[in-house]
């Protein structure tokens, strides 16, 4: 693990130096061990001490390389999401007047919930739709009569 470390540093380094020979791709588990050995080690001197030295260096070693480890998977989400965000279709435009439908109501399956969802509802904190949307309309409307206000004063200062 550590020669396929130095071997992407190296790369990295001819990379911007300008050299594109010998381009191999990066892989989810080059970015899964990314750094983790480096991070170990130095856990491992961090935790060392005078009366502890072993059981220091084995919890020093094995906490950094797990949140090494665990930032390294977070990083792996990110690239995935961003992944999925740019490759997918942008939302149709919904037109500004209703057009009035006559069709029964048919209940329609749950949307997954997404990350924020589940992490707000770990905790507790759940609004529904409805609240969101009056919260969204009322910032909207905020901000409109801000820039109203703004237009006003700038229509003001060039009369003057």
């Amino acid at each position: 693990m550590p020669g396929k470390q130095y071997e992407l540093r190296r790369q990295r380094l001819r990379e911007a130096a300008g050299d594109p020979a010998n381009i191999s791709k990066l892989t989810w588990g080059d970015i899964r061990s990314r750094k983790v050995l480096d991070s170990s080690i130095s856990g491992a001197l961090a935790g060392s001490g005078k009366s502890g030295t072993i059981p220091g260096l084995a919890t020093g070693a094995v906490m950094c390389g797990l949140f090494q480890w665990a930032f390294n998977e977070f990083d792996i989400l990110r690239i995935s999401h961003v992944s999925q965000v740019v490759h997918t279709q942008p939302v149709p435009v919904i037109p500004a007047v209703p057009v009035p439908t006559y069709s029964l109501a048919v209940a329609a399956p749950e949307p997954p919930k997404t990350l924020t969802d589940r992490i707000f509802a770990v905790f507790g904190h759940r609004i529904s739709d409805e609240e969101y949307l009056n919260r969204v309309k009322a910032q909207r409307d905020h901000h409109l009569r801000r820039i109203e206000q703004l237009e006003r004063e700038r229509g003001e200062k060039r009369e003057t």
